[in-house]
């Protein structure tokens, strides 16, 4: 049936101002929960950022009032470095031996035989690099691998015998007498483990004749081939 003038239901004054002012009020409840909701995913990512933030910090955060607070820290500490490396004394001979007893540096020094073994190394996964694709099959002949990582006695050892620099977290080219035991490379930021990764490795080639190669490091890190202690 067709709309006719007749037939349309006339909306008197009341009415209209009444729904206007319903539409208006629709209009300010959208708006405020659109404000609140974006109020609330800023938050959100502020909350994200800080989290991600924290995890990538060089130092612990109670820390935080005795360092550099700048993103320069490691190259300020570099420069630092650098200015004191014909005045800073460090450790003798003597002093190294005795900050570990007779029974502590042979147990840090201490080598475990990994048997022979086959382990799935690498993955299948398309998003993976190109350097771990695919999964695949490696067979190891037995060998012989430090027990625990380098830790900053040992390092330190290094460093007396070979005039080595120490590293730039080393206060007067000292460490705190309870990181003796500490892995040398995770007390550092990603600046300081890079620098630091060549004369690891110089250490590893001079105390053990060569380095581990990744997949001996894999094997044995993930326990898949049964560990024998040593002696």
């Amino acid at each position: 049936m067709a709309v006719t003038s007749a037939n349309r239901k006339t909306v008197l004054p009341a009415d209209y101002a009444r729904r206007k002012r319903y539409l208006s009020a629709t209009f300010v409840i959208c708006f405020v929960l659109l404000a609140i909701g974006a109020t609330l995913y800023v938050v959100n990512q502020g909350f994200e950022r800080m989290g991600d933030m924290r995890t990538r910090a060089t130092y612990e955060l109670k820390d935080e009032s005795s360092h550099i607070r700048a993103a320069g820290e490691d190259l300020v500490l570099h420069s630092v470095h650098e200015a004191e490396k014909n005045h800073v004394v460090g450790y003798s001979a003597t002093e190294i031996e005795n900050l570990l007893s007779k029974e502590e540096w042979l147990e840090i020094n201490s080598m475990v035989l990994i048997p022979e073994g086959a382990f799935s190394m690498g993955t299948d996964l398309e998003r993976a690099d190109v350097q771990n694709r695919p999964q695949h099959t490696v067979k190891l002949s037995a060998f012989w691998i430090d027990k625990y990582p380098v830790t900053n006695a040992q390092y330190a050892k290094f460093v007396v015998a070979t005039s080595h620099r120490p590293p730039l977290n080393w206060k007067k080219a000292k460490f705190l007498k309870a990181k003796c035991c500490a892995p040398l490379l995770w007390c550092l930021g990603m600046m300081q483990q890079l620098t630091l990764s060549g004369q690891v490795s110089d250490f590893l080639l001079k105390r053990n004749g060569k380095n581990p190669v990744a997949e001996q490091m894999v094997g044995a890190g993930r326990g898949v081939i049964r560990w024998n202690r040593s002696g």
